[in-house]
């Protein structure tokens, strides 16, 4: 079988499986259906639920006007330590006037942080946990208007 939301999909074998899709608050759909079947996305009954937003959401998506964005991922040798403290970190890399705060799902592995200025969220950097009590930089975006 195969299980998608809008966002994401994957197999699973007939019987009980459990799937964890991190899916940002608001209305989306999902959808099972065979293997064999056309998987594009008019296809397929899909069915709509809705997600709420944690306390203190933050989406971690960007506004940019034009639509234009630039995107970076770092990479670190095997052993790499990070800092330890990734929102003050994220608060010296934005380049832009605001505020860097906390957003998105928060997981042991995985922290996000984007910048909010006065028209709304600019530039993000993802962290990642470097297995040591530490955290990497590994992925940058953010608007090019």
């Amino acid at each position: 079988m195969s299980i998608s939301t809008e966002t994401r999909g994957t197999g699973a074998s007939p019987g009980g499986t459990t799937l964890v899709f991190p899916i940002y608050p608001g209305t989306s759909r999902i959808r099972c259906q065979k293997e064999t079947e056309d998987a594009s996305m008019e296809n397929g009954d899909w069915g709509s639920f809705d997600v709420l937003a944690p306390p203190g959401w933050v989406s971690p998506e960007l506004v940019c006007p034009s639509g234009a964005m630039y995107q970076g991922v770092a990479d670190h040798v095997e052993g790499a330590r990070g800092v330890d403290d990734p929102l003050g970190d994220a608060t010296k890399r934005f380049r832009l006037p605001g505020e860097a705060v906390e957003a998105g799902y928060r997981t042991e592995k995985q922290r996000t942080f984007v910048n909010k200025t006065n028209d709304g969220p600019k530039e993000s950097l993802v962290y990642r946990s470097d297995g040591q009590g530490g955290w990497l930089q590994s992925e940058s975006s953010g608007c090019s208007d």
